[in-house]
């Protein structure tokens, strides 16, 4: 599984402010099952086969068509199972899309950029979120009743110099890879060390924050999850 970068981490806590507040990044994978940033990686293969998991950020799910330009004409995007879709918003290299429930539905676009034809057609697979965890504690604290979409985010205010998180999967669920927490200061980081699950681990705050992913998979539905977990003074 890929993580996302720093530069997409620094965007995606744009607006973080004091307080426990929570923000929904979406991921999606592409066969072979992939977890991705969902930045509207772009798509090469003419048939492709996706994963989109909702409710995510804003309920919307991105994927992006190489090839696929602001200039491009003739765009034709069109669902075998309109049902499942909500909305269809154009952007850029792709779209953003939003969704009603889950099901399966075929996708075909076509467009032309100059003088090339495009033709693209996969199937999208569209996964109701499911919470990974029975556990997730912060120092004490759960957390768990926060994570009901993909991607979430939780921002947490703490006055103490140790972090004790502790976490239990459900069945058929697994963290790859092992949760690292790390420092930011001045868009600049620093790993501190893999966290042992249900041991205290010494801090010093503040740093501008010290953060931490929990990367959940399953291999039999053939999705990844996300959790970020932000800590500051």
């Amino acid at each position: 599984m890929k993580s996302i970068s720093r530069k997409e981490n620094r965007i995606v806590r744009t607006g973080f402010t004091a307080g426990v507040l929570l923000l929904l990044l979406c991921v999606f994978s592409v066969t072979p099952v992939k977890a991705e940033s969902n930045t509207l990686g772009l798509i090469s293969n003419r048939n492709f086969k996706s994963t989109a998991i909702y409710p995510c950020y804003s309920n919307s799910w991105g994927i992006g068509f190489e090839g696929l330009e602001d200039n491009s004409k003739n765009v034709k995007l069109t669902f075998s199972n309109r049902s499942l879709i909500k909305n269809a918003k154009r952007a850029g290299n792709g779209y953003w899309l939003t969704f009603k429930k889950s099901g399966v539905t075929k996708v075909t676009l076509q467009f032309k950029t100059g003088k090339k034809k495009y033709k693209y057609t996969g199937t999208i697979n569209v996964v109701k979120f499911v919470n990974p965890f029975t556990t997730l504690k912060v120092n004490g604290k759960s957390y768990l009743s926060k994570v009901k979409k993909e991607g979430v985010s939780v921002f947490i205010k703490s006055k103490k110099d140790t972090v004790k998180f502790l976490y239990k999967l459900k069945p058929g669920w697994k963290l790859s890879p092992v949760p690292e927490m790390t420092y930011e200061r001045d868009d600049s980081y620093t790993t501190l060390k893999k966290v042992k699950n249900g041991k205290t681990v010494k801090v010093t705050l503040p740093p501008e924050l010290v953060e931490m992913y929990f990367f959940a998979y399953n291999k039999k539905l053939g999705i990844s999850e996300r959790v970020f977990i932000g800590i500051s003074k």
